[in-house]
């Protein structure tokens, strides 16, 4: 919530482009406009304008997990993969190759979601749980 109150005094300047994650700018516009859900036409804008930016993050950062908050299709953009991530995936979980390791993307509520917090840790534990058997079975079928 500090870097959105940030950026929304510096929203027109250099700053706001180059550091404020598209997420983070929606949420700004979002609370400016008393909006309590966010458009995800406008999310994936953001993440078209500033993909090349927003992926050589991810790159640096080199992540073995990342928790989408059912913005897959955002993270598919900045990625620029071909694969269709809104593949049916009961367990909404993803494999993404990254700096030559597997990187398990987990697309679940995002954390201001209304229901209770044990709710969410054993949702998002129980999906990571699966990603993790899938790799582990993978990894068996090749040996």
């Amino acid at each position: 919530m500090t870097w959105c109150l940030i950026a929304q005094t510096r929203a027109d300047g250099p700053i706001w482009k180059s550091l404020f994650a598209p997420d983070c700018r929606n949420e700004c516009k979002k609370r400016a406009m008393a909006r309590k859900n966010s458009n995800m036409d406008e999310i994936n804008q953001y993440a078209k304008y500033d993909k090349q930016q927003l992926r050589r993050e991810i790159e640096l950062i080199d992540p073995t997990v990342i928790v989408c908050g059912y913005t897959i299709s955002s993270l598919q953009i900045i990625m620029e993969r071909d694969k269709n991530y809104r593949q049916p995936n009961a367990n909404l979980y993803y494999i993404l190759e990254l700096n030559g390791h597997a990187v398990i993307v987990l697309d679940y509520y995002h954390p201001s979601n209304h229901y209770p917090a044990v709710m969410n840790y054993y949702g998002l534990l129980g999906i990571y749980q699966q990603a993790l058997i899938h790799i582990r079975r993978k990894r068996a079928a090749y040996r």
